[in-house]
């Protein structure tokens, strides 16, 4: 995906076009055309706000899906950069340089909705990973998580793993 800014009476937003399209549904695998654009609001460390334009995409089947890039996750008002150092405890309540965005209700949710994903998304990984030619056949049989190596891996697993789910 590629970021450009725009201007809409007066106000700055940005709008995201991908170079992957024509896209396919996940559901039936028909081929999606561009539909509208959808507004985005997210919010970046100190409670930032920007606006985003999203891609809306129609498949035959009636579906409707949302062309995310990969720096924001699927309904988190947040980046991936916030939430991945909440999840890796790089940003904690106590940092002053997130000292309200997000709170520390919201932090301790997004720790919780890990713990409660963290099957299902391993599970996922080791479905896509065999279709994967990068992942190997024994990695896959192994007791080792994938979702604990992406995030041994170093920073943006989270946008791996929502690139390899939802995407």
């Amino acid at each position: 995906n590629k970021l450009y800014v725009g201007l809409q009476r007066g106000t700055r937003f940005f709008y995201t076009v991908s170079h992957e399209m024509p896209g396919i549904c996940p559901i039936c695998g028909g081929k999606l055309d561009y539909r509208d654009n959808r507004l985005r609001i997210f919010k970046e460390y100190g409670g930032d706000k920007k606006r985003l334009l999203i891609r809306r995409l129609k498949c035959k089947c009636g579906r409707l899906h949302h062309e995310i890039p990969d720096f924001l996750v699927p309904h988190k008002h947040y980046t991936n950069e916030v939430l991945e150092n909440v999840l890796d405890d790089v940003s904690t309540p106590a940092d002053l340089s997130s000292e309200d965005y997000p709170c520390e209700i919201t932090m301790k949710r997004w720790k919780n909705w890990l713990s409660r994903n963290r099957c299902q998304i391993e599970g996922m990984l080791r479905t896509i990973g065999y279709k994967l030619p990068e992942f190997t056949v024994t990695l896959l049989k192994s007791r080792i998580s994938l979702l604990t190596g992406l995030r041994e891996s170093g920073s943006d697993w989270l946008a791996t793993i929502h690139r390899l789910i939802y995407n």
